[in-house]
C-alpha cells in the first residue's frame, strides 16, 4: 500500500516507532510523511530533529514539511495517489484546521485511518466527581478561554460539516469506545487494539519483577512545555518550581531510603534541564524502563502513568495550588488520576508538612479497572499495535 502520515508535530525517533512508521515500512508499504506543524501550531517552536529525519530518509521515508495552507496544493497529487492516510493530526475535538484537512482528503477521495483519542482519567470532565459549584465556575472559565469557531464546530455533526468518515478507526481501552464522531456503521472498519504504551509492556513484562533501590520522577517539563502556551496556561517560573521539587525529593529519599532519579520529558532541553535538578541523575529516553525497574513512581499527571499501572508499581501524585489551578482543564486530569488509581493528591507546597504516608500502597482493583478502561480492553489481541492494524489492512485489501 501507498501510505501517507499526516502529523501535527515534528517527528522524532520515538514517533517513528510509536506511530508504526518504521514497522509499516518494513512490512513493504510505501511510506511518506507530511509535517503539518506550521498549519496547526504556527506560534510555537516547531524545530525539527535533523537526525531523526535523516534516519527516516535512510529507510526510504520522506518527510514533507507543509509551510502554509497554500502550499498544500503542491502535495495534492501525492495525497490523491495514496491508498491510505494515517491521520495523526486529529486527537481531541474537531478544529477548523483539522476540518480543512478532512475536506482536502474528501476532495481527493483519500481514505484515512484514525486512532481514537488518547484516553486518560479526567479527559472527559463529567467522569470526575466534583461539586456543582466548581462545575459551573469552571464552565465560565472554559467559555472565556475557548475558541468560538472550534467550540461551534465541536457541536456540529460530521454529516453537517461534510467531514468524511474514517475508513479505519482504531479503538484502544474500553473508554475509547464512546468516541464515535468519525465512525460510519457502513463505511468504517473498526480495529480493536490497545494504547501505544502497551506495546512496550509486551516486550518488557519481566521488568515488573525488578525493583532497583530507586524512585523515578516523571518529568513533564512544566515551565517550558509548549502545550501550555497553546492551552493558555498560567506561567510557571522555572527556578521556584524545580527548587521546591528538589526539596520534596530530598524528603522522599530520607523517608524511603530510595534514590530519586529523573525521567526527563522527551521535549525538554538536554543541555539545560539537568542543571535545574542540581546533580540528580537525569535520564533521557527510556522512561518506561526506569518505571519498570523502580520501587516507586512520583508524578504530577503524566500520560506515562500508564506504565506504573502496567508494571504494578505504586504511584504518588504531587501538586501545589499553582500547578493544580494553572489551567482550567488540567485540574480534571489530577482529580481523574487520583480517583482512577485510588491514591491521594499530595500538596507539597509546604514540603515539611506534605503527607507522605502510604507511598507504596497499591489499590489492585483500581489498577485492574484502569487497565481495562485506559490501556487495553478485555479480549483484544496481545500483539503489537501496528501488527494488529497491518493485519486488518492486509485482510481488507485481500477481500477487495
Amino acid at each position: 500500500m501507498n501510505i501517507i502520515y499526516l502529523v501535527k508535530r515534528p517527528l522524532s525517533f520515538r514517533d517513528a516507532s510509536r506511530y508504526g512508521i518504521d514497522y509499516l515500512g518494513a512490512c513493504g508499504h510505501s511510506i511518506s510523511a507530511f509535517d503539518l506543524s506550521e498549519l496547526f501550531h504556527p506560534d510555537i517552536d516547531n524545530t525539527r530533529d535533523p537526525d531523526a529525519e535523516s534516519w527516516l530518509h535512510a529507510k526510504g521515508i520522506k518527510i514533507n514539511c507543509v509551510s502554509d495552507w497554500p502550499s498544500l496544493d503542491g502535495f495534492a497529487d501525492d495525497w490523491a495517489k495514496a491508498d491510505l492516510a494515517i491521520a495523526l493530526f486529529q486527537s481531541n475535538h474537531l478544529t477548523y484546521e483539522s476540518l480543512r484537512i478532512f475536506w482536502r482528503l474528501r476532495e481527493l477521495q483519500t481514505p484515512y485511518l484514525l486512532v481514537s483519542p488518547m484516553v486518560i482519567p479526567g479527559r472527559d470532565m463529567d467522569d470526575v466527581d466534583i461539586s456543582v459549584t466548581r462545575y459551573f465556575s469552571d464552565a465560565v472559565k472554559r467559555i472565556r478561554l475557548c475558541n468560538p469557531v472550534n467550540s461551534v464546530l465541536s457541536r456540529c455533526s460530521r454529516e453537517f460539516l461534510r467531514c468524511p468518515p474514517a475508513a479505519y478507526y482504531v479503538r484502544t481501552g474500553a473508554r475509547s469506545h464512546r468516541y464515535t464522531y468519525f465512525i460510519s456503521e457502513s463505511e468504517t472498519n473498526i480495529i480493536d487494539a490497545h494504547s501505544f504504551d502497551y506495546d512496550f509492556f509486551l516486550k518488557h513484562q519481566d521488568l515488573s519483577d525488578k525493583d532497583l533501590n530507586q524512585a523515578v520522577f516523571i518529568d513533564q517539563n512544566f515551565p517550558f512545555h509548549p502545550d501550555f502556551l497553546v492551552l493558555d496556561g498560567a506561567p510557571l517560573p522555572a527556578k521556584p518550581y524545580y527548587d521546591l521539587l528538589g526539596r520534596l525529593f530530598d524528603r522522599v529519599e530520607d523517608l524511603t531510603g530510595l534514590k530519586v532519579i529523573i525521567a526527563a520529558h522527551p521535549r525538554s532541553d538536554v543541555a539545560t534541564i539537568p542543571e535545574f535538578f542540581k546533580g540528580r541523575d537525569v535520564v533521557f529516553g527510556p522512561t518506561p524502563e526506569l518505571i519498570g525497574q523502580s520501587r516507586l513512581v512520583l508524578a504530577h499527571n503524566s500520560t506515562a502513568i500508564n506504565f506504573p499501572v502496567m508494571f504494578r508499581k505504586p504511584v504518588a501524585l504531587f501538586i501545589t495550588p499553582e500547578i493544580y489551578n494553572r489551567q482550567v482543564y488540567e485540574k480534571y486530569f489530577y482529580d481523574g488520576f487520583s480517583q482512577a488509581l485510588g491514591t491521594p493528591l499530595r500538596d507539597y507546597s509546604n514540603v515539611e508538612t506534605c503527607n507522605l504516608e502510604g507511598l507504596f500502597d497499591i489499590n489492585e482493583n483500581k489498577y485492574l479497572e484502569y487497565m481495562k478502561k485506559f490501556v487495553k480492553s478485555s479480549g483484544t489481541p496481545k500483539k503489537p499495535f501496528w501488527e494488529i492494524v497491518n493485519n486488518r489492512l492486509v485482510s481488507t485489501a485481500m477481500r477487495t
